[in-house]
């Protein structure tokens, strides 16, 4: 690796250290240090979790299907929020699972601090996770065959990690990622773009309360998306696993 490019992954890495020190709740994975004894790079200490992310965990057989607690990382979501900070990068791999079967969120790489947002866009490309984005984030992604050069992407919001959650909340209930049937990320920032969400699975059925809250936090105008409050309420009134 060049020079300059150690130099750009570590300044990378220090601002996901900045945003992730300051933040303290049980489902968010501490963050216990940072070492340069493994390379040229930095690299951040926590806690090993032995289920492994929310992907790994459900694919793992006789687990119970405690719906309220893989879905409690809504919380620590909104005490990101109230502290000005967005997430960025919800997806089943960043949510981690510990031996009491509780989300632990981690990976603030994308991180955004709200204060320090301004008319600039937001420099990081989604490309693999395009499945769990916003549409207004890939409004400005290029297709194929466009120029990738100086191509925006906005920066995430609340909003963005509301949507996201509403693909996190619909892998608990399948157990399946967003367009599970279409492979293409091409063809999938089409279908966001134009606002056709993932299709309602037959089997295993969400329950119509669930999937009504699932698609509202898919919708297409950022502000018509539900609150953290309307989300933590409604999540909330699951029953939990003794």
């Amino acid at each position: 690796m060049e020079a300059s490019d150690i130099q750009e992954v570590t300044e990378v890495i220090c601002r996901e250290v900045s945003v992730w020190v300051t933040l303290s709740h049980e489902n968010i994975l501490p963050l216990y240090g940072i070492t340069s004894d493994f390379g040229n790079l930095p690299a951040l200490v926590s806690p090993w979790m032995e289920n492994g992310s929310l992907k790994d965990y459900s694919l793992k057989p006789g687990l119970p299907d405690d719906s309220a607690s893989k879905l409690a990382m809504v919380s620590p979501l909104s005490i990101l929020h109230d502290k000005g900070i967005v997430h960025g990068n919800l997806v089943n791999t960043n949510v981690l699972i510990d031996n009491s079967g509780e989300p632990r969120i981690t990976d603030f790489g994308l991180s955004v601090v709200l204060k320090e947002q301004d008319d600039a866009t937001f420099n990081t490309s989604f490309v693999g996770n395009v499945r769990w984005t916003a549409p207004e984030l890939l409004d400005s992604v290029p297709m194929v065959g466009e120029c990738q050069e100086n191509a925006p992407i906005s920066k995430p919001t609340k909003a963005s990690d509301i949507y996201s959650f509403g693909c996190i909340m619909a892998y608990v209930f399948e157990g399946k990622i967003p367009y599970h049937y279409v492979k293409r990320d091409a063809q999938i920032i089409m279908d966001i773009s134009q606002g056709i969400n993932p299709r309602r699975p037959m089997e295993p059925a969400i329950d119509d309360r669930d999937w009504e809250l699932i698609q509202r936090c898919w919708r297409h105008e950022p502000h018509s998306r539900p609150s953290d409050e309307d989300v933590i309420t409604f999540v909330g009134a699951y029953p939990r696993s003794p």
